[in-house]
């Protein structure tokens, strides 16, 4: 509905209140003839037909205003009432009425609607749908409106005509007959007491014919006989027929009366007769007895009625009204006159308000003393509730403005009660100056005058109107007609689409009102607020609360459980914990009360979660709310599974584990970061080319099985899935909680439905994994019978019993085995409470968007997210599953330990698997593993690979027979010879097979070690295949290891092509060994184009260590045997401990081929060779050196720093040796630790990579301080403070700037945290024993160290790793650092001049014992020039003990 057409009902509904009075008094007999047959009285009878659409045709019947305007009314309208029933009927009663006839009703039909929800209101607010959300307040503002008419201080309701009804059969003096009619009816109260004015009605005379029972000839004579009243009484007589119908058929009109007919009241009034004396209707309707004739003759009447006396009738009286105002009141010779009067407090010669309604002993003539603002005294209080007598001007006034209004002359009312205003204003007469004012708001409405004068004049009047409620509290007479103002003020606001301001307005008037009708003002308050732009949700909802409390105490349950329910659709889930539980407790209650107790379980649940309230309400919600569920079961006959919110489950973060295309191997597996698994898979991906069965589109259909982004995933059968639900109980009371499980669902898969007489594929599966398997193996055959049963379900779910304590969180592991093929569907969890109240939960675990076509990565930004929901697995046929695990790992290994393990496969499925390979993780602080072979079973005897690898060409010929063997569950043993072997033992195919004979090719693919097993490997059912491997951890830390094994079924399946299990195990590793190499050229005593090996060696252990060689694998240098001093013998080194090495190398090229051979291996004593495993965990520490080095800034990278200025010659040299050594040199130190309890000694071997010839730094430094101190900890200081001093020497001729950064390694990046941190040392460490070779002491200078950005230097204090596999285990603390440095973490040396040595002091503070490896200090250095050289340094590190300082002895 537009606004136009909303403005346009508004003023109808004035006009239609607006309209005059016709007061109908008839005699007994003419009632009766009316009553006994049409069931209406003659008042009722005249009602419906006085809606004049047409006065006169198109014309319009003219009328002359006092201003001569022109005016003609096209269409009027009438308001027929009889006499004893014009009064306005007592507060009381009329709010009984209001209450419990039309509200109830209204009500009662509404409770048996739907609710609409607020989306439903949005789109109806402000529209024609409006109304119809609260019908009930419709009905009862109109008989609201209605039973306040016949005011004293208004002339709208008062009678302006009266029509005196005869029978026509009356006899004698007509005349007298109406005189006495008029002078013993019942007239209305306000006549009788004069307020209201009986001279100026004009009184209209008709004779009833009754044609039921009078003849023609009684018509006849009626007729002549007004021919003659009309001489005497004048030309208002006429005469009326009725009853001319049968009685028999319909009535003409049936609806026509119903809807002018309302309802009575016990004392009657407003309108309408007393209860219960109305007479009931005829058996043939209302109106029964009257014919179409009869019809057309009573809109004549009305008519002729209307036109022809009414309209002139009021047209003389306004005329006369506004000659005596003019005279009296307009001009401003009597508007001084009034004001100078009014001022002194005299009387007019009219009478004001105050001096009428005096009274005896009144005085009149005086002011009252004036009271204090705010508190009106007696006196004003008397003249604000009085009102003017009828002969008084300010009366006259009133009824010039009325009968303006009621003729549509607007201007003149208007100006009328603009004068009329501050009469009664001046005269303190506000309940009449209210009436004025919204006589004024009507008047301005009518006219079209702009808003903000209706608005005025509105506001005006419920402000003085509630000033008569404040002043005398026990007088509600000003609050009802406050109320009236605010229901026309708020329709006009509302029409002019003014929500805001109609807003206010009924939350004023509700401030005063009783609990009934504040609660229907605040709901249409609420509604208001919708229909602003942009709506107010949450107010609307406040305010609706609001109305809901108050119908609740006005003891309406149906409308305040229906203002209820509105507002939960805004309050839920916006934790609004008080206002929800209100909610819930009222419509609880009121759901009990009416019986329905399935609902008062559900409001009561809601109640549930309250952590705010005490323990007292908690026990008290959780008993009620105990009770109406039993009730609530006796109803139903089932219990209700209900969402219950005790205990809190979080739907949103679920562990999901399950073993899909991808196991785990235990928790720890778990634990590692999914990009460093993915990082491995991808290293798997390629191998997949080597097997004939296998292609890349296999492996990308495989991987497409396994995508998350919509929302599948895929299981097996007989394999549980497991999901870790997190409970919490919010309240202080303990909940029991059984029967928890995971609801499921399950469905065929989609070929299955037209073939369900087919059997399942399971027992062929498990056939061809060569029989029936052990342990987990045997589910499938177990499982087949029941998968041939369509009716049975096609999971199985386990059940868990937890019991909550107050405000405990568990994490609950939930199961669910999947039984047959198809699709499982984990929809959320169901649980009992506390043995009586079943809940559930759905999961709502949010989704990613779609993926763009062809994109990994990718998203569609203008997709929609899928909604939120559980989880759904591709339940598969049974399929091979691969278990590891490993033996012999110790917890604790030193750093760069080559410990020897046994790895254990084992296939727990239900089919044989293939195609096995693994892929182990490289850098990134983790560990490194080798898979044995053959040749390495022979080296771990401490043979060399050299003499291991002689006899490769026989191992060669056996090697097929071998693999052969593993295949066939079959084993040889390994004695390498031929001829007299004893025959091959046969094994059971359940036993356990040695894979130490198989030949396994490893390779190194992105950062990772992968390797494969012969294609001929197979695992059935149950069997385990054991395989020799090497762990060795190369920095002290926790280290990591990750494997990921990579397999295929025998039997492949579209959906599954391939699974793989990720293996992860970590072990402690503890400082061992610390070294840093030099290449130095040109030294004294070395060969012609040799250089010099410089080693320096830090034992960090806490047990001594045995040097038991130094190789140096390259294909470009060898060692020269002789220049070992005692290189022959093995080098023991203490604890704490620090030795010096030197060997020379010559060039590969000097030596004769044969020798060339020999000389790439290292040269030292028994047992120091480098075995195969032990080659290739070599091989593996180099890759991560190459790839920390290509992960650096350019500018950081090794590079030669020379002198620009040398000859040409000797650059074109250092440059061929340079491309001699393109590779760099390792230089490998093996060593040696005591067995524990008796075992083979330990081996291990530590390694810096990619040496090259450098010169001498120019840049020369070395931190000295103490090697030993001691300090307690456990006193006053919690920090130890290390006195250093770093003594640079510039050793070109130069000046150079010096920068000196702590706190960073080699490469410029922050040191990691917790590598150097180790210990406490143990309590009696002993005697630092240091072996130092006589080259390069003599002079006394700074002992040789790594060249400047080396990998030599760093790896002494740093893993220096950036692989492209990293791991990371989260659960696990992050480590901390033993020591910090303390001061300035940069110092910049501007000119540090040639050959000057520069001692700068440093501190580091100690947080605990242990021993410290301090070198994570950086110098770069810059020469302006000549020669231009920049460059940085990593200070090789100092070694110190800090012991915990003893108590000392107390003698």
């Amino acid at each position: 509905m537009g606004t136009a057409e909303r403005l346009q009902s508004v003023k109808a509904a004035l006009q239609r209140a607006t309209c005059p009075c016709v007061m109908v008094i008839a005699s007994p007999a003419v009632e009766a003839s009316c009553t006994q047959r049409n069931g209406l009285a003659l008042a009722e009878l005249l009602r419906p037909f006085g809606v004049i659409r047409q006065l006169n045709g198109s014309v319009g019947v003219p009328v002359r205003t006092p201003a001569e305007h022109p005016l003609r009314l096209h269409s009027w309208r009438l308001r027929f009432y009889a006499s004893d029933t014009m009064f306005q009927p007592a507060p009381e009663a009329a709010d009984a009425y209001l209450r419990d006839e039309v509200l109830g009703a209204a009500a009662a039909e509404a409770a048996t609607s739907e609710v609409a929800d607020v989306q439903e209101l949005l789109a109806a607010a402000g529209g024609r749908g409006e109304a119809a959300a609260t019908p009930w307040f419709s009905a009862y503002r109109r008989e609201y409106l209605r039973l306040m008419q016949f005011g004293e201080h208004e002339t709208l309701d008062h009678p302006v005509a009266c029509v005196l009804a005869l029978p026509a059969d009356a006899e004698g003096d007509l005349a007298a007959a109406f005189a006495a009619l008029w002078r013993h009816s019942a007239l209305p109260p306000l006549m009788q007491a004069g307020v209201m004015e009986a001279a100026g009605v004009l009184r209209h005379y008709v004779l009833v014919h009754d044609a039921a029972s009078m003849g023609p000839e009684v018509l006849l004579a009626a007729q002549e006989k007004l021919r003659q009243l009309a001489a005497t009484l004048g030309s208002s007589c006429q005469v009326l027929t009725i009853n001319s119908g049968s009685g028999a058929g319909a009535p003409v009109g049936p609806r026509l009366w119903q809807d002018m007919l309302h309802g009575c009241l016990p004392g009657g009034g407003g309108g309408e007769p007393a209860a219960g004396s109305r007479s009931p209707a005829p058996p043939g309707g209302l109106g029964a007895w009257l014919s179409e004739a009869d019809m057309a003759g009573l809109a004549a009447f009305v008519h002729e009625l209307a036109a022809r006396h009414v309209i002139p009738h009021l047209e003389s009286r306004l005329r006369a009204l506004n000659v005596q105002v003019t005279a009296n009141r307009r001009g401003l010779k009597n508007q001084l006159k009034s004001l100078l009067w009014r001022k002194g407090g005299g009387s007019s010669g009219s009478s004001s308000a105050t001096a009428a309604a005096s009274g005896p002993g009144s005085s009149g003539g005086q002011d009252s003393p004036r009271s204090m603002p705010g508190t009106p005294s007696a006196t004003a209080v008397a003249a604000a509730s009085a009102s003017y007598a009828a002969g008084s001007v300010e009366s006259h006034m009133r009824q010039l403005s009325d009968l303006a209004l009621m003729l549509g002359d607007y201007e003149t009312a208007a100006s009328t009660l603009r004068l009329l205003a501050s009469d009664t204003k001046a005269d303190r007469a506000y309940k009449a100056y209210a009436g004025v004012q919204e006589a004024l708001g009507a008047a301005t409405v009518l006219s079209g005058a702009p808003p903000s004068e209706a608005s005025a004049g509105y506001k005006e009047a419920v402000y003085r109107y509630s000033q008569l409620s404040q002043a005398n509290p026990r007088n509600r007479e000003g609050v009802r007609y406050a109320t009236r103002a605010v229901l026309l003020f708020s329709d006009y606001l509302r029409a002019q689409r003014l929500h805001g301001e109609a807003n206010q307005a009924y939350m004023k008037g509700h401030f005063q009102e009783d609990s009934l009708r504040a609660g229907l003002l605040l709901e249409q308050a609420a509604h208001c607020l919708l229909a602003l732009a942009p709506p107010h949700t949450r107010k609307f909802a406040f305010h609706l609360v609001l109305a809901g409390l108050r119908y609740d105490m006005a003891e309406q349950k149906g409308l305040a459980q229906r203002c209820y329910r509105q507002v939960l659709g805004v309050y839920s889930g916006r934790r609004w914990a008080l206002i929800e539980e209100h909610l819930h407790d009222a419509l609880g209650r009121q759901a009990r009360d009416a019986g329905d107790a399935p609902a008062a379980a559900q409001h009561f649940m809601a109640m549930l979660a309250c952590p705010q309230n005490s323990l007292y309400c908690q026990r008290l919600y959780l008993t009620q709310f105990m009770e109406a569920l039993g009730q609530a079961q006796e109803q139903l006959g089932f219990p209700p599974v209900l969402e219950l919110p005790l205990p809190a489950v979080n739907c949103e973060r679920v562990g999901l584990q399950h073993d899909g295309q991808t196991c785990y191997s235990g928790v720890e597996a778990r634990q590692v970061a999914e990009h460093s698994w993915k990082a491995l898979d991808a290293t798997l991906q390629p191998a997949l080319e080597s097997h004939p069965s296998g292609n890349w589109l296999g492996g990308s259909r495989a991987r497409l099985a396994e995508l998350d982004d919509v929302g599948e995933r895929s299981c097996c059968v007989g394999e549980p899935v497991g999901l870790d639900v997190e409970l919490s109980n919010p309240l202080q009371l303990d909940l029991a909680v059984t029967h928890l499980r995971l609801a499921c669902t399950w469905e065929p898969p989609a070929g299955a439905r037209s073939t369900e007489g087919s059997p399942t594929p399971a027992p062929a599966l498990a056939a061809a994994g060569g029989g029936s398997g052990e342990g987990s193996g045997q589910q499938a055959p177990q499982q087949a019978p029941q998968q041939a049963q369509q009716q049975g379900p096609g999971f199985q779910v386990h059940e868990e019993s937890v019991t909550l304590h107050g405000g405990e969180r568990v994490v609950v592991h939930l199961r669910v085995v999947p039984l047959r093929p198809g699709r499982l569907q984990v929809d959320g969890v169901a649980w009992l409470l506390n043995g009586a109240a079943h809940g559930k939960a759905a999961f709502a675990i949010p989704r990613p968007r779609p993926r763009k076509p062809g994109s990994s990565s990718k998203v569609l930004i203008d997709a929609d997210r899928p909604a939120p929901g559980g989880v759904t697995f591709q339940v598969l046929p049974p399929m091979p599953r691969l278990e590891v695990s490993v033996s012999g790992l110790p917890p604790t290994l030193l750093a760069g330990e080559v410990a020897q393990c046994t790895l254990r496969l084992r296939n727990s499925g239900a089919m044989t698997l293939q195609h096995l390979g693994m892929a182990a993780a490289l850098g990134g602080g983790g560990a490194a593993v080798f898979l044995g072979s053959g040749p390495a079973a022979a080296a771990a005897a401490g043979q060399p690979v050299a003499a291991a690898g002689a006899g490769a060409a026989g191992a060669g010929q056996q090697g097929s027979a071998q693999q052969a063997a593993v295949a066939a569950g079959t084993a040889e043993p390994a004695d390498g010879g031929s001829g007299g072997s004893p025959p091959p033992t046969v094994r059971s195919p359940r036993s356990s097979l040695d894979g130490s004979k198989l030949h396994v090719a490893h390779s190194f693919r992105q950062g990772a070690a992968v390797f494969s097993l012969p294609p001929s490997v197979r695992l059935g059912v149950g069997q385990e295949l054991t395989l020799p491997a090497w762990f060795r951890a190369p920095h002290a830390g926790t280290a990591h290891f990750a494997l990921v094994w990579r397999y295929e079924p025998l039997v492949k399946l579209d959906a599954l092509a391939h699974r793989s299990v990720r293996f992860a195990r970590s072990v402690e590793a503890l400082p061992s060994v610390h070294m840093a190499a030099r290449l130095a050229a040109g030294v004294g005593g070395c060969a012609p184009g040799g250089c010099l090996v410089q080693v320096q060696v830090h034992n960090a252990a806490s047990e001594s260590l045995t040097l038991t060689g130094l190789a140096c694998p390259s294909s470009h240098w060898r060692l020269c045997s002789g220049s070992d001093d005692g290189g022959g013998s093995r080098l023991e080194v203490p604890s704490d401990g620090s030795a010096t090495l030197h060997r020379q190398l010559m060039p590969a090229g000097d030596v004769p081929a044969a020798a060339g051979a020999v000389a790439a291996e290292p040269l030292a004593a028994a047992g120091s060779s480098l075995n195969e495993a032990e080659a290739a965990l070599l091989e593996m520490s180099r890759q991560v050196a190459a790839a920390a080095q290509a992960a650096l800034p350019k500018h950081l990278r090794q590079q030669q720093q020379q002198p620009q200025a040398q000859p040409r010659r000797q650059r074109q040299e250092q440059q061929k040796q340079q491309h001699k050594d393109e590779g760099g040199l390792d230089v490998v130190v093996l060593w040696q630790a005591a067995g524990k309890g008796g075992a083979l000694p330990r081996r291990g071997f530590c390694c810096v990579h990619n040496q090259r010839l450098h010169a001498a730094p120019p840049i020369d430094a070395q931190l000295r301080g103490p090697a030993t101190l001691s300090f307690d900890f456990a006193g006053g200081a919690a920090l130890c403070a290390v006195p250093l001093k770093l003594v640079l020497r510039n050793t070109l001729a130069a000046p150079a700037a010096v920068c000196i950064e702590t706190g960073k390694a080699a490469d410029g990046q922050p040191f990691p945290l917790g590598v150097p941190t180790w210990g406490p040392s143990p309590p009696a460490a002993g005697a630092a024993g240091t072996v130092a070779a006589a080259a390069g002491a003599a002079d006394g200078g700074l002992p040789p160290s790594g060249s400047a950005g080396t990998a030599g230097a760093s790896a002494l204090i740093s893993p220096a790793s950036s692989a492209p596999v990293a791991l990371a285990a989260p659960g696990a603390l992050p480590p901390v650092r033993q020591y910090v440095w303390c001061g300035r973490t940069r110092l910049t040396l501007p000119a540090v001049q040639p050959g000057q040595v520069v001692e700068v002091p440093l501190q580091v503070a100690v947080t605990r014992p242990g021993k410290l490896a301090l070198g994570d200090c950086l110098v770069s250095w810059h020469y302006a020039g000549p020669p231009h050289i920049a460059g940085s340094r990593a200070v090789p590190p100092h070694h110190c003990t800090v012991e915990q300082q003893q108590p000392p002895l107390l003698l």
